[in-house]
């Protein structure tokens, strides 16, 4: 369980880079979150209904980019979810590594750090 799922990790550190605007980060997370919900067996059915909403969100339907259109408190919370997203998909892979091994301590960031990365 849990290939595939470190695209949602690369999808949070795109977001993190703060290398351009949030609306270019958020369509820049679209191909490593396509390919995260490739392997939907991968997935906790919670985390995977979080994931499958944000997609549903940033998405490319038709012409209309909606990335394009989006508000920016709509985009700053689909940000904040991914970014949720990838702190619970990091704790799931600490739990399943510590259950195949020894205990590990794992510093996992909270959203708010991570979006502060985000905004820097």
């Amino acid at each position: 369980m849990l290939d595939g799922l470190h695209h949602v990790w690369r999808a949070a550190e795109i977001l993190a880079a703060g290398d351009a605007g949030l609306r270019e980060r958020l369509k820049a997370v679209r191909a490593p979150l396509r390919l995260a919900l490739a392997q939907p067996d991968q997935w906790p059915p919670d985390l995977l209904s979080v994931a499958r909403s944000i997609e549903r969100i940033i998405g490319e339907r038709g012409a209309i980019d909606p990335l394009e259109v989006m508000g920016n408190d709509l985009a700053r919370q689909v940000a904040e979810d991914l970014l949720s997203l990838a702190v619970d998909v990091q704790a799931l892979f600490a739990r399943e590594r510590s259950q195949e091994t020894t205990p590990v301590s794992v510093a996992i960031p909270s959203v708010e750090e991570c979006w502060q990365l985000a905004e820097a």
